[in-house]
């Protein structure tokens, strides 16, 4: 239930980051957004019912495609922020421990551990790229198909004469005003699930047990110190003590040596 100094600093900044600058968004780009979309469709209902019950349609198919990939996209985002600050940890942790590993001669190794954690990180993030291009590509071919049908639809009503062409022309005006905002919108809620991930990251801070510094922890024991198995390694590649089974009486004196470099 502890948070690493690292994972703690990339948490308040990075994540902290996120959901400062999306809460310009929530509170200003999508009310705003939202009223704007609303009044155009108000005014467009005025115009010509059928092209924007048309209209309507687009919108609904937005509606659920945030419906279908909120919780894929929330997944990704986790995954991502995941590997990301644990490839942070194992830098920094090789970063302090360098001297160390120069000393046992396990450089090499740590270079090639390194390496392949950037390479799954890598790996991870094209992953979670390619799955969102998808999505944004079947939404962006379905906006296309939609245009079409649009023109389609308006070259019909024109035809019968239930619409001139100034109105068709002046509709879809309106709707090129309507849509921007529209997908910005749409876009909007949609970062939401990687802000959600960022906040509920953040809040983690918050609820970690409070530590009192003023304390002063005492060890004591009454007779002795048992050891059972006990190893101790700095990394797991290299453990410096392993299964020690032994036991220290009280007041005696006890000294571990080992040969020059092994920590």
């Amino acid at each position: 239930n502890s948070i690493s100094d690292t994972s703690l600093y990339h948490r308040l900044f990075s994540d902290g980051t996120k959901v400062s600058e999306y809460y310009y968004t929530f509170c200003i780009i999508i009310p705003f957004n939202f009223l704007f979309v609303v009044c155009m469709l108000l005014i467009m209902f005025n115009w010509s019912v059928i092209l924007t019950m048309y209209a309507l349609l687009l919108i609904a198919f937005e509606l659920l495609t945030i419906t279908v990939v909120s919780k894929p996209i929330e997944n990704i985002s986790k995954k991502q922020k995941s590997i990301n600050q644990n490839l942070m940890n194992f830098v920094f942790e090789r970063i302090q421990l360098i001297q160390f590993f120069q000393l046992l001669n396990l450089r090499k190794q740590q270079e090639k551990d390194v390496s392949q954690k950037f390479d799954d990180c890598k790996n991870t993030t094209l992953t979670s790229i390619f799955s969102v291009d998808v999505i944004y590509k079947i939404s962006s071919m379905v906006r296309q198909f939609w245009s079409l049908g649009l023109l389609i639809i308006g070259a019909n009503l024109i035809i019968r004469s239930e619409i001139t062409v100034g109105l068709f022309v002046g509709f879809q005006t309106l709707v090129g005003y309507m849509l921007e905002p529209f997908f910005l919108l749409v876009n909007s809620i949609v970062e939401y699930q990687n802000n959600k991930v960022c906040f509920n990251r953040f809040l983690e801070y918050f609820e970690l047990p409070k530590i009192d510094d003023r304390k002063n922890t005492v060890f004591k024991f009454e007779k002795e110190i048992t050891f059972d198995n006990v190893s101790f390694g700095y990394v797991p590649e290299c453990i410096v003590i392993r299964d020690i089974k032994t036991r220290i009486e009280k007041g005696e004196f006890v000294v571990v040596t080992g040969t020059s470099g092994s920590g």
